[in-house]
């Protein structure tokens, strides 16, 4: 396969060009254009209460810290008093996870301790603390600068909540999903057996409207973070949003769409109004290409994903969650590799978010594992890595925004070019056991940080990443922008020596049929003998691909082999065999 990319030819063209055709002002209004939505400032920290800090143990009752499925005793109070930890650390934004009236006791030996089964959204649970502890809690915050997030709970009740009986018409029947690819099932049918609340219901809305505007309206809460989007209707989000908007102006929102596929998370995205969502399609990708030895095109191809969005910018990217094995787990316990991923996250767009303890490289599994006690004998071991990230976040905060382009990848290699109002910003990831060089453009000076230490001199080291800040003259600047913004379309011309009927070339990109071979493309005999396909995207794009082939009766075969990846950045062809 032929290498296709080189920041060289994209440099010297740009370097010539002394007019700007595009936006200069990457911190406007976005690359896709639209309203902006409302906002919250990096960084963003997950507070998983129970676990965080137990500051008043009189509301502790039966909490038994040596069980995993049990309550630990971690409260609001708790909360209050580890503040200035997460102040000194640069976190802008709190995320609690759920504070509300809860199930109790264990159900089937899985602990109640998250939050999550809600008996009552209108109450805090007595174990967190009362309304006047909330109320501290978001004074305190504002006065350290920081905003606060709530975590509610939409779609479902706690298996003994009171409106169960109360109100049986404000649920739909209970039935388990059986097809996680029906759209109607995943809606309106219970997830893990828990009752399913019908937001069609009006008096359904009315309680989790006005539940809502209780704390944002008198507590001094700025966002909240929705639960299990996917299994809500999207119209219920829409009217929802024209709510609280209407009532509580600046209230932010964040959707939890647990799914990797990136068009349906930029449907859910927009058509649900939703202010932020949680980027778990470069998730994936970051873990898969920096913790399993994945090909960086995994990485590549998702970040070519942005321009499903309209505001890719306003996408929450992480590592992990209380919902999946904590990144140093995900990583063999190799610190070196959590670095290069953290430099990786903070290196790109959108608002980066972290989990309780990860600052101390908190280890955890499966659930309840990844749910360990937050590590205050440890406060004083915060990585330097992940501090100097956070200050070069707050340096140069037009990297949320700022437009990216990958330039360079290959299986151990990538670069992608960021490019503000006043400077660049390089990400350089190199997993090869030899240095790379540098696809730095111009002599610099360039400041930043590396995984390893070595800073952003010279060639990028072995087994390391460092996200690099420069600057160039302003129009060079621009003419990056424009280019960037309204990419040349370029042709990939993949062939086959041999011709063989039914072959069809499908990957992640639409014009790919985004993995379906119903909008694959199909090869066609061409002048050389052989079969040829061929797609156009714009210049910048990194395809994942594959071979298929479809038989005379319809059946689908894949190639056995990993993704094929390619980086279009000039009109090439590229000569593949079947498995090779």
């Amino acid at each position: 396969m032929i290498r296709l990319g080189r920041l060289g030819r994209l440099a010297a063209g740009l370097l010539a060009l002394t007019a700007c055709s595009g936006r200069g002002d990457v911190a406007g209004e976005g690359a896709k254009g639209g309203v902006r939505p409302q906002r919250v400032d990096d960084l963003v920290y997950f507070v998983f209460v129970d676990r965080f800090a137990n500051g008043d143990p009189t509301n502790d009752k039966d909490a038994d810290p040596s069980d995993p499925q049990a309550w630990h005793g971690g409260d609001l109070e708790g909360v209050i008093q580890r503040l200035d930890h997460l102040a000194a650390l640069g976190v802008k934004t709190v995320w609690l996870s759920p504070i509300f009236l809860c199930q109790d006791e264990k159900f089937y030996g899985w602990g109640a301790f998250h939050g999550y089964w809600v008996r009552d959204l209108r109450q805090i649970d007595p174990r967190f603390g009362d309304e006047a502890t909330l109320k501290r809690l978001s004074d305190e915050a504002e006065r350290r600068g920081m905003r606060l997030v709530l975590d509610v709970v939409y779609n479902h009740t706690s298996f003994d909540a009171a409106i169960l009986t109360e109100h049986p018409a404000w649920y739909n029947p209970a039935l388990t999903i059986e097809d996680w690819n029906d759209p109607e099932q995943l809606v309106n049918r219970q997830v893990h057996g828990l009752p399913d609340l019908n937001q069609s219901n009006p008096e359904v809305y009315a309680y989790l409207r006005d539940a809502t505007l209780k704390w944002a309206l008198g507590f001094g809460v700025d966002g909240l973070r929705i639960d299990a989007v996917r299994h809500m209707p999207t119209d219920f989000f829409a009217s929802l949003h024209t709510d609280l908007r209407a009532a509580a102006p600046g209230l932010w929102t964040l959707g939890e769409d647990f799914q990797g596929d990136p068009r349906l998370l930029a449907k859910t995205f927009s058509e649900g109004g939703f202010d932020g969502m949680f980027d778990f399609p470069l998730r994936y990708a970051m873990i898969d290409s920096l913790c399993r030895g994945a090909h960086l095109g995994r990485l590549g191809s998702v970040l070519s994903g942005d321009r499903l969005y309209q505001h890719p910018e306003d996408l929450v990217t992480f590592l992990d969650n209380h919902d999946m094995p904590r990144v140093l787990t995900e990583c063999q316990g190799d610190r070196d590799a959590v670095r290069r991923a953290w430099v990786t996250q903070m290196a790109l767009r959108g608002v980066p978010a972290l989990t309780w303890g990860a600052e101390v490289h908190l280890e955890g599994g499966d659930e309840p594992d990844n749910r360990r006690d937050m590590p205050w004998e440890r406060v004083d071991e915060v990585d330097p890595t992940l501090k100097a990230l956070i200050q070069l976040r707050e340096a140069n905060p037009w990297l949320r925004d700022a437009p990216s382009r990958v330039l360079r990848v290959d299986e151990t290699g990538i670069t992608v070019l960021r490019v503000g109002p006043e400077s660049v910003a390089l990400l350089e990831l190199n997993l090869g056991e030899t240095e790379r060089p540098s696809d730095q453009l111009g002599p610099g000076p360039w400041a930043g940080v590396s995984s390893t230490g070595a800073g952003c001199a010279g060639p990028v080291q072995p087994r390391s990443a460092r996200v690099c800040v420069g600057s160039l003259p302003g129009e060079v600047l621009a003419s990056l922008t424009a280019r960037i913004l309204s990419p040349a379309p370029t042709r990939l011309t993949v062939r086959v020596a041999e011709a063989e009927e039914g072959l069809m070339l499908v990957g992640s990109a639409p014009e790919l049929g985004a993995w379906s071979p119903e909008g694959g493309v199909s090869f066609a005999p061409d002048a050389a003998g052989g079969l040829s396909a061929s797609v156009v995207a714009p210049a910048g794009t990194v395809f994942a691909y594959k071979l298929v082939r479809r038989g005379p009766d319809g059946a689908l075969t894949w190639e056995e082999r990993g993704d094929r990846y390619a980086l279009l950045d000039e009109d090439a062809e590229l000569v593949v065999g079947w498995g090779e």
